[in-house]
């Protein structure tokens, strides 16, 4: 069994609607990957600007030196504007993770899902960078917001450390900036291993699609079996291997 950290992130997918197994087939076969809306996240807190408006008092902010007070003093007009801000931010969130159990619980369909193996290098000389989502219990203060060099990252990379066990990264795109959509196409190199749940069962339907595409299109895609380890509550994985497995050569076409 394997147990050792790898240099790839990994993005974890359900497989349990015909959305999901479409948005799956998409960044697989497509070569598409697609940046969520934030006010979609399962954690309501995730993107929430929280402003704290005690240390403004103590650091005596004004409106005359600091124009966002001004903008936070009009408490429904910045609302609406944070609200507005979020609805054109894209994000794509990765772990650093493949054998922690919450993972696959809570992203992966209980462990009947797919985690895909990454390598982030691929996107190194393109405007797309992964940021570290930090984790803390305080939300972003005024001074933080107006000293940040990313301020688009400071609001939209910042967690509870009820979260830390994800150690997650992002790529956080202003859509209005970038005047793009909420679809990037990538290299198909970006994809270099897939991951099967420990109780995902490959020889029935949509996982027999996704192992024939692959061996017909993708044979270099390395594919393993998340496993139940002997120690207590621990998760691992191994070379892939499913008996009475048959490979059919299949087409997916997109449109």
């Amino acid at each position: 069994m394997k147990k050792a950290k790898s240099q790839n992130l990994y993005k974890y997918f359900a497989l349990d609607t015909d959305k999901s197994i479409k948005n799956f087939l998409d960044f697989l076969c497509g070569n598409m990957l697609y940046l969520a809306n934030p006010l979609d996240f399962n954690d309501p807190f995730d993107c929430v600007v929280g402003l704290d408006v005690e240390s403004l008092a103590k650091n005596k902010y004004s409106e005359e030196n600091s124009p966002v007070l001004k903008a936070l003093l009009k408490s429904e007009e910045i609302k609406v504007t944070l609200e507005e801000y979020a609805n054109h931010t894209g994000i794509f969130c990765v772990s650093e993770e493949i054998n922690t159990t919450l993972l696959w619980s809570h992203y992966g369909d209980s462990h009947k899902g797919i985690a895909v193996g990454i390598n982030p290098k691929i996107l190194e000389n393109t405007e797309y960078k992964f940021s570290d989502v930090t984790y803390s219990d305080k939300y972003p203060t005024i001074q933080e917001f107006e000293n940040a060099d990313s301020k688009i990252e400071l609001f939209f990379s910042r967690k509870h450390p009820a979260w830390q066990y994800e150690k997650e990264k992002r790529i956080i795109v202003d859509l209005k900036e970038t005047k793009s959509d909420r679809i990037i196409n990538f290299e198909k190199l970006f994809i270099t291993k897939l991951y099967f749940g420990c109780r995902a069962d490959c020889n029935q339907q949509p996982y027999k699609i996704i192992l024939d595409w692959i061996y017909t299109n993708r044979p270099d895609i390395k594919l393993y079996n998340m496993r139940e380890l002997n120690e207590p509550f621990m998760l691992g994985h191994s070379e892939f291997t499913y008996p009475g497995f048959k490979k059919q050569k299949i087409k997916i076409s997109f449109k």
